[in-house]
């Protein structure tokens, strides 16, 4: 198994779900750690969350917008926090690759 010189993993954290019109949910606004096993999950709970609090704002999605950011961001954070076992599986040092591919190998 080849190690590529740029294994990398990287999360987005946006301060805001929308512009004006449009929100953004599931992956495209949050992704949760890989290891969370989250992703459909929280785009379940997201679409649920946004088409409830648009229909209730009749209208008025900016303040639909907010409560629906401000009513999962708690969740969302919980899930997007990587955990060590993702430390491992996507090492920053060339040594940590070499480890990982090792290990990999034994099993």
């Amino acid at each position: 198994m080849a190690t590529l010189p740029g294994d990398a993993l990287s999360q987005v954290h946006m301060d805001s779900w929308s512009s004006g019109r449009v929100a953004l949910l599931g992956d495209a606004a949050w992704c949760a750690s890989p290891a969370s096993g989250a992703g459909a999950e929280l785009a379940v709970v997201g679409a649920s969350r946004l088409a409830n609090e648009l229909a209730a704002a009749a209208g008025n999605y900016g303040p639909a917008f907010a409560r629906y950011r401000a009513g999962l961001r708690t969740l969302v954070w919980k899930k997007q926090q990587i955990c060590v076992n993702v430390r491992l599986m996507v090492p920053r040092t060339t040594v940590g690759r070499q480890v990982r591919n090792t290990v990999a190998r034994l099993m």
